[in-house]
């Protein structure tokens, strides 16, 4: 495993770390595995091996650290005085998560279903919430923990976990940049996110205020049945690059998602996205076609037209996603040219 994922190693470590913590008398076994990652060349095995070398020979009696003089030569080194190992190894030794958490005190059901879920980035809606275990436990097992240093100790080690989450930059504005102001009041309501000004932004594809885009033409990309996050992380870039005016999906809180951010590459801050849920679809669609939109259909069926051969009307709503209820209501029905008939395209790959 080792040879092929060398990364794992880490996790490794750190289940090491636990059982030594849980049962003493395993110390020393622990320590013997633990070492011979210390001159790992992997950076983040050898830094995880360090802390977790130098946290075990603290633990150990006066008699068996005089076993380990090796080992604390080594966790004690000052080889990289201007580098990063000492410090990574120091936060390593400080973090609550890999010093302190053990197996006996804050393994229950809220540790393991609500907070780790929530530190490894997992959103708030899809973590079990602490009343929903209290009410269904009915095990031996703690369904809470008490351990108020626990509940509150941020964590540098679980919250890297969560890659994705920071794989997108961000373009914040720094003090100095000047936004225009509009003078209208902005709609800080929950289910829309306003876009922001293409102004404060380098990294703009399509400036809409300053296009020349005619005023009766607007695009709206409704993709409410498309469920997956990562799917409507590519959506959302998609749209932001091309100058959609909204994105409909179905719950605000996907832009939040780790998996959304990894494939949106921070568009949803200059994308405006609203909510609208798939109960609530035909009566959106309905009144879109009221205001001037046409409805177009991204799917396959007999008698839809090619997507290269379709000419768009200057108002429209493109609806990503499978949808047998309503694939006859739309005016057109678009079809992506697929060369392989037996692998359905992806909806961020369609839009």
């Amino acid at each position: 495993m080792a040879a092929q994922r060398i990364g794992s190693m880490c996790s490794w470590l750190n289940v090491l770390m636990l059982i030594s913590r849980a049962a003493v008398q395993h110390t020393d076994t622990c320590l013997d595995k633990i070492v011979v990652w210390c001159t790992a060349q992997n950076f983040p095995v050898r830094c995880t091996a360090l802390a977790a070398a130098r946290l075990m020979l603290g633990s150990l009696d006066k008699e068996k650290r005089k076993k380990w003089r090796l080992v604390k030569a080594i966790v004690n080194f000052d080889a990289e005085p201007s580098g990063n190992s000492r410090r990574v190894i120091d936060n390593l030794c400080a973090d609550f998560y890999f010093a302190k958490l053990h197996v006996a005190k804050h393994f229950d059901f809220q540790t393991i279903l609500t907070e780790i879920a929530k530190r490894t980035g997992m959103p708030p809606e899809e973590t079990i919430p602490v009343k929903i275990i209290q009410e269904l436990n009915y095990s031996e097992l703690k369904a809470c923990n008490e351990d108020v240093e626990f509940l509150e100790a941020p964590s540098d080690v679980y919250s890297a976990l969560s890659k994705n989450a920071s794989c997108a930059p961000t373009m914040e504005n720094s003090e100095d940049d000047s936004v225009p102001e509009s003078g209208e009041p902005q709609d800080c309501s929950e289910d829309v996110i306003p876009s922001v000004s293409s102004a404060s932004s380098f990294q703009r594809k399509i400036v809409k205020e300053e296009s020349s885009i005619a005023d009766d033409t607007s695009l709206i990309v409704v993709a409410s049945l498309v469920d997956k996050p990562n799917n409507l992380g590519g959506i959302c870039r998609t749209s932001e690059i091309f100058g959609v005016d909204v994105l409909v999906v179905a719950d605000i809180l996907v832009a939040q998602d780790s998996n959304f951010k990894a494939l949106s590459m921070s568009s949803e801050s200059w994308q405006k996205i609203e909510a609208v849920k798939p109960a609530n679809l035909l009566p959106y669609l309905q009144n879109l076609r009221k205001e001037g939109y046409t409805v177009i259909a991204a799917e396959q069926t007999t008698d839809s037209v090619m997507m290269h051969d379709f000419v768009f009307p200057k108002k429209k709503s493109r609806r990503a996603g499978y949808m047998p209820i309503f694939v006859k209501d739309p005016k057109y029905v678009r079809d992506p040219k697929l060369f392989d008939p037996l692998k359905p395209i992806r909806p961020h790959s369609f839009a």
